[in-house]
C-alpha cells in the first residue's frame, strides 16, 4: 500500500560500487511508489559514467559480502530509466518540470558534503511538487525489500513523526545492531550515544517514546511537512550533527521515531572513514569535522555547554598523541582556539 511518493536520496563521494550495491538493493523493494535522487559530489568522470552504465544495464553491481548477495538475489530489472543533471542547474532553478524517472542522477562540480549533497536532492525532491516523504539514506547501505514499507507505514500511523529511523545492523555482522533507530545526546560533553550500540539484533525490538535525542543519518525518513515548516539541513556541519540540528532546530513541533521492521545493513563510514567501533581508523577528514561539528552545534544550540564541550576536546588531543596520531594534533588545536 502506497501512502504517497517517496523520494530517497543518496550521496555518493568516491565509492561508487557501494552506491551500486545500495541501487540494486532499492530497486528490488516493494514500496510502490518511490523514485531515487543520487547526488555525486564531485567524484571522477569515471564513477559518475559507472552509475550511468548501471542504470544502462551495462554493468552489474558487485556485492561486498554476503549481506548484499542475499538482499540483492537479482530482483532489479534494467535498464531502469533515469535523467542527469548538473547541480548548477539546479542551483539555477533550471530544471524542467514534470514527473521525475525512477532514477535522478545529479553531479556537483564540488564536493558539498553530506548536508550540501542531501539538500541538492531534496531541492529537487521538491521542485517536483508531488513528494510526501523524503528517505536520506548512505550509501553504503543494504535495505530489505521492505525496509521502506515499514518505515511509511510506521509514519503514516503516527502523523506526530517528523523523523523516524530504521533498525541499522552491521552489514559485516548482520546479527548485531549499529542502532535502533537513533540514540540519546550527552551536551555536557557533546557525544552521541546509540541505542542498541553492537547489542544482538533482536526482531520487534524498538525504541520507546522519549529514547531517542536524535534519528541516526544512515538512514531517516523525513516527512513533506517537517520539510515545509523547518527547512533544509544546515550545510555548515559538512558531515556530522546535521541531523542533531535539523532536530533542535524542529523546536519539539514533531516527534522522532523508529520503525523497528525496517532493516538496513551499514557498512558505516565508507566514504568519511567514520568508523564508530573502531575510532582508531576514523580518517583525519571525519576526525575534523566530528569534532567541528560538535563545536558548531553546541555554540548554537547549547552555548551552556561550550566550556565542557571545549575540555573535552583535551581528552581527544590526549587519545590522539596516545594513539600517535600526530597529524591530528595542530588540527585539534586550531579548533580549540577557535579557527574553524
Amino acid at each position: 500500500m502506497s501512502h504517497g511518493p517517496v523520494y530517497v536520496v543518496l550521496v555518493n563521494y568516491g565509492h561508487p560500487a557501494d552506491t551500486l550495491e545500495c541501487l540494486d538493493t532499492l530497486f528490488g523493494m516493494d514500496y510502490p511508489d518511490f523514485r531515487v535522487i543520487v547526488c555525486d559530489n564531485a567524484t571522477t568522470t569515471a564513477s559518475f559514467g559507472m552509475l550511468r552504465d548501471w542504470a544502462d544495464g551495462e554493468i552489474s553491481a558487485g556485492p561486498a559480502g554476503e549481506t548484499g548477495r542475499r538482499l540483492m538475489a537479482g530482483r532489479t530489472r534494467r535498464p531502469i530509466p533515469y535523467l542527469a543533471v548538473t547541480a548548477e542547474a539546479i542551483d539555477d532553478d533550471a530544471v524542467e518540470p514534470g514527473r521525475a524517472p525512477p532514477l535522478v542522477l545529479i553531479r556537483s562540480a564540488h564536493n558539498r558534503g553530506f548536508a550540501g549533497g542531501c539538500n541538492l536532492g531534496l531541492r529537487y525532491a521538491l521542485s517536483r511538487g508531488d513528494a510526501a516523504w523524503f528517505w536520506l539514506l548512505n550509501n553504503d547501505t543494504a535495505v530489505t525489500p521492505d525496509a521502506l514499507t515499514a518505515l511509511v507505514a510506521h509514519c503514516a500511523a503516527r502523523p506526530e513523526i517528523g523523523l523516524c529511523g530504521s533498525t541499522l545492523r552491521y552489514y559485516d555482522t548482520p546479527d548485531r545492531l549499529q542502532a535502533l533507530g537513533g540514540g540519546r545526546y550527552d551536551p555536557w560533553l557533546g557525544r552521541m550515544h546509540l541505542l542498541g550500540f553492537q547489542q544482538p539484533a533482536v526482531p520487534g525490538v524498538g525504541a520507546g517514546p522519549g529514547d531517542l535525542d536524535f534519528v541516526h543519518g544512515a538512514s531517516m525518513l523525513v516527512s513533506r511537512a517537517f520539510v515545509d515548516a523547518v527547512g533544509l539541513m544546515d550545510e555548515r556541519y559538512f558531515l556530522f550533527f546535521e541531523e542533531l540540528d535539523w532536530t533542535a532546530r524542529a523546536g519539539g513541533r514533531f516527534a522522532l521515531g523508529h520503525a523497528p521492521g525496517s532493516i538496513v545493513f551499514h557498512k558505516e563510514g565508507a566514504s568519511a572513514g567514520s568508523a564508530t567501533r573502531r575510532p582508531q581508523a576514523r580518517s583525519r577528514t571525519a576526525d575534523y569535522h566530528g569534532l567541528r561539528s560538535r563545536l558548531l552545534y553546541t555554540r548554537r544550540h547549547r552555548p551552556w555547554a561550550l566550556p565542557t564541550v571545549w575540555l573535552g576536546l583535551l581528552g581527544a588531543l590526549a587519545n590522539r598523541i596516545r594513539r600517535r596520531q600526530w597529524d591530528r594534533v595542530p588540527m585539534i588545536l586550531s579548533l580549540m582556539a577557535g579557527r574553524t
